[in-house]
């Protein structure tokens, strides 16, 4: 009798175990494999909010962007106005009701409050949130009517896409990497609270492949001129080629760069267009609410890139 309720405790004690990995993890299909991974042939970049200003472009604090592959539109991050993410969505030629799934990097407001006007143009579409966001927000978010699924590690959502599993920083935020055939990862991040190379580097360590280009907030506003040469060291000799700092990392990291390592540095705002595909080139345009013929001959920021190293 003794032995059989001893089987029993351990039959129980491994169900909750399982059931406990199970909540850890999430509701998705976590890397098994880095040949799972996969590639794309391209990807366009498009910076729908930001707090660093073009044109008549709204820009309040907050970041979003678009990433559209081939075969998914992605809306990472919703900044913090919606009617300004509709706005800018529409003078930038983006239509919102094509998105396939939003990925939010964090829980602060200024990446969260643009979901208002999702819900309304495509209700009830897949929101990808860190597994330990706030219960307040994650509630809110599903309040308005969104499909929310939690990441706890570094998760292939298709061929080429992968939600770079959560780092503390505070708080809890992760990144998305989309790896293009023959040029690398691309690595969006919204704040970098952890830490703008622990994404990056995550992501190569996860997913086995060099990054190419990182774009997105670095939160390092006033943060000196040791963290700066610190973090642009790092990122350079984690393989990155191309750095966009935009939202939250401040001018000082900006103008590090810029002035350190110029071949490496590019301006981004709001309107900064991206297209990175398999030719090894990159076109980035900085569009404003002009027609894009007019805008490529009076926007300043244009420029052509090709990658540095060769494999």
């Amino acid at each position: 009798m003794f032995g059989h309720k001893k089987k029993v405790r351990i039959i129980l004690t491994s169900l909750l175990f399982m059931v406990f990995i199970f909540l850890i993890v999430g509701n998705t299909t976590p890397i098994q494999s880095t040949d799972e991974y996969g590639t794309i042939d391209e990807v366009e970049i498009t910076v729908l909010l930001d707090n660093y200003p073009n044109g008549t472009l709204q820009n309040p604090w907050g970041v979003s962007m678009l990433v559209e592959t081939n075969d998914y539109t992605i809306l990472f991050d919703t900044g913090s106005e919606p009617n300004a993410l509709g706005n800018n969505s529409i003078a930038l030629g983006k239509d919102l009701t094509q998105v396939d799934y939003v990925i939010i990097s964090h829980e602060h407001w200024d990446h969260t409050y643009g979901l208002e006007y999702v819900a309304e143009v495509k209700p009830g579409v897949t929101v990808y949130v860190p597994y330990n966001m706030g219960t307040m927000i994650r509630t809110e978010i599903e309040n308005l009517g969104f499909d929310v699924v939690r990441i706890h590690q570094t998760t292939i959502l298709s061929p080429g896409i992968a939600i770079i599993g959560e780092l503390y920083g505070p708080p809890y935020e992760h990144a998305l990497a989309v790896n293009i055939a023959n040029i690398g990862l691309v690595v969006v991040v919204g704040c970098s609270h952890p830490g703008v190379e622990n994404h990056v580097e995550k992501a190569v360590t996860d997913l086995s492949v060099d990054p190419y280009l990182v774009i997105g907030g670095f939160h390092l506003g006033g943060a000196g001129q040791t963290i700066y040469a610190a973090t642009t060291t790092s990122l350079l000799e984690l393989g990155v080629d191309y750095i966009f700092p935009i939202h939250c990392s401040g001018d000082g990291i900006r103008a590090y760069i810029e002035s350190f390592y110029p071949e490496y540095y590019r301006e981004g705002c709001v309107g900064t267009h991206l297209i990175i595909d398999q030719t090894l080139a990159t076109q980035v345009n900085s569009l404003g609410v002009i027609p894009v013929v007019a805008a490529l001959i009076t926007t300043p920021i244009i420029c052509r890139l090709k990658k540095k190293r060769s494999n």
